[in-house]
This record gives structure tokens, sequence and C-alpha cells, in this order.
């Protein structure tokens, strides 16, 4: 929810966007239709540009409809080929794509990996006393969501008609975020740390 002290000091009324102030809020952080969707696609962008993810003539494999989207607004204008092998993209479906070999430097496989993945993996192996193979930035791999939550991408898809379920119920993770959904993010910086050990 967005602080009402905010609102007061910005002098935005209660039920328009905090960003654009024009349109009605209808997302629970007080952003639009339009900016919330703005905002995931910049979260993604400045992802992919600060870790230098995508380069020029790179083969990009995506498994599924809403990273395929997402990657072609991400990287408008940028030349690389991108192949569509539709496959049901689930948890374990997914570390299978983290942990294959991928051709060459050129060739990458996008996986529909977020915050909350990272975080159930993470925890998941911790309580088996597993020292995590795939956490942080991987060489041939991209995690597409690796910035975003299962819920925002999820109401993402839905702005944008594409059918997306969350994946990871995390009964845990839930009780804790429930005071604040930045613990989430808090996590995921904390366990990639943890990784470079």
């Amino acid at each position: 929810m967005v602080n009402k002290e905010y609102r007061k000091q910005a002098k935005i009324s209660k039920n328009s966007c905090i960003k654009c102030r024009k349109r009605k809020s209808i997302v629970s952080n007080g952003f639009c239709r339009e900016c919330f969707i703005d905002l995931m696609e910049r979260r993604i962008r400045r992802y992919l540009s600060e870790n230098e993810l995508i380069h020029k003539d790179d083969i990009l494999t995506v498994h599924d409809k809403l990273s395929l989207f997402c990657l072609k607004r991400a990287i408008k204008g940028l030349p690389v080929r991108i192949e569509f092998r539709p496959k049901r993209m689930d948890y374990g479906s997914m570390l299978n794509e983290l942990s294959g070999k991928t051709g060459n430097k050129k060739q990458k496989a996008i996986v529909p990996w977020t915050v909350d993945h990272e975080n159930h993996y993470f925890l998941e192996n911790m309580f088996k006393q597993v020292k995590p193979k795939f956490i942080g930035i991987l060489g041939g791999k991209i995690k597409l969501f690796a910035e975003l939550l299962d819920s925002e991408l999820a109401l993402y898809a839905k702005f944008n008609k594409i059918s997306y379920k969350p994946q990871i119920k995390d009964n845990f993770m839930d009780s804790i975020a429930k005071r604040d959904n930045n613990l989430r993010f808090s996590m995921k910086s904390a366990v990639s740390e943890i990784a470079r050990l």
C-alpha cells in the first residue's frame, strides 16, 4: 500500500496514480495499469542492461509466451535472433533449463525465473544442507524476471492478456512478507551475497 503521508506531501489525490497522477490507481502499490506495466518493463530492461546479459547477434531461446512478449518489448531494436520453442515452464523444468548447457557464447536460454523462485530455491537447498548451484547470474542463462515478484508478474501478465499462474507457494515466505513485501527483495539480495561465498 502507498503511504498516506507520501500522498499528502506530494499532493496526490487518494485514487489517482502516484506516477502520472492522471489515471485512477488500480494496483495496490498506487499505480494505474499503464504506469505499472511501464514500471515492470523498466525494471526488466535495467536488469538486462546493468548486467550486460544480451548482446548484438545473440541467439535467444524462449519457451513461454510471457517471456517472449516481455523480451521483445525489453530489447526493442537490438539485433538478436529469438527462437521460440514452446514448452511448459514449471519450477522443475526451469531448474532443468538452468542446469543444461548452451551451445556457444552467443546461444542463451531465457528462463521465467522470479524473485520468489530464487528465494524458494535457496531455502529449499538450505534446508537440505546443499549448496545452491543456480543462484545469481549464470552464463548462457538469463533469468528474465529476476527483479519481479511472482505476484507482480501475474498482474503484468493479466494486464497484457497473457496466461500466467504464480508457481511458488511458500508459506514461510508468505507469512514473513505479509508485514512487508520488500522483505522478499531483501532476502534475494542476501541470497546473492551468500551464494558468492
